[in-house]
């Protein structure tokens, strides 16, 4: 029932952006993405067939995404950059390859405790059982840096925009309403925060359990940002 349930919302995933790329792709300047359907199905296929190992592939691949909108930025805001950064991307694999290279052979990690067995878990410990659970582990948080290092370092500073004001903010320039919803939010948001640091400090694996659940929301917010940029 686990799986069924794991299946059902990877399809219900894929159909969704199947559909966002195809409203995408009726707007000006019409676009030729007919084959978003059969791509679609076909992941549909692959994901009845191996659910989890197909939540895995998202889990591995979605911190790529933010490489996506740095390059998109640094076009915007630095096009003379572009080259340049887009040749340094060569070190990602080349870092995932020594990774794998020095840890391959490794002893998975021990599991004393609850937290332990939830990383290895999310890391894919009970799916890829021939690969060392330390070696996962750790690509998965290199990974991780270097997605939350793109969105929190390198894009606030490609963009050149002063932290916290709101004047660089369109919404916030519509009228005193908007800009006092962006605070409303931004507040919230800080108190969101603070409250899942507190959260961490007194049950890591639980808060870790609430902050996964609620992070796939931010996956969902990525996609039409990104099809927008298209």
């Amino acid at each position: 029932m686990w799986l069924f349930g794991v299946a059902t919302w990877n399809t219900l995933l894929v159909l969704w952006i199947a559909t966002l790329v195809h409203m995408r792709s009726r707007q000006n300047p019409r676009r030729h993405w007919s084959w978003v359907w059969p791509i679609s199905f076909l992941l549909i296929a692959l994901n009845w067939l191996w659910p989890l190992a197909w939540s895995m592939g998202l889990i591995y691949l979605h911190p790529i995404m933010a490489l996506w909108f740095l390059d998109r930025e640094i076009s915007k805001r630095h096009p003379t950059w572009r080259n340049a950064y887009r040749s340094s991307l060569a070190v990602v694999p080349c870092m995932l390859v020594a990774l794998w290279w020095k840890l391959s052979g490794s002893p998975d990690l021990p599991e004393p405790d609850l937290l332990t067995m939830q990383i290895t878990n999310h890391a894919g410990g009970m799916i890829f059982e021939n690969i060392s659970t330390h070696c996962l582990v750790a690509t998965h948080t290199f990974l991780e840096m270097l997605h939350y290092g793109v969105w929190i370092v390198a894009i606030p500073l490609v963009s050149g925009t002063a932290a916290w004001n709101l004047q660089n903010v369109p919404l916030s320039r519509r009228s005193r309403s908007w800009r006092a919803a962006i605070i409303f939010v931004l507040a919230l948001g800080l108190l969101i925060s603070l409250t899942l640091w507190l959260g961490f400090l007194l049950d890591y694996p639980l808060t870790r359990d609430v902050y996964f659940t609620v992070a796939i929301l931010h996956v969902l917010a990525e996609v039409p940002f990104l099809l927008r940029l298209l």
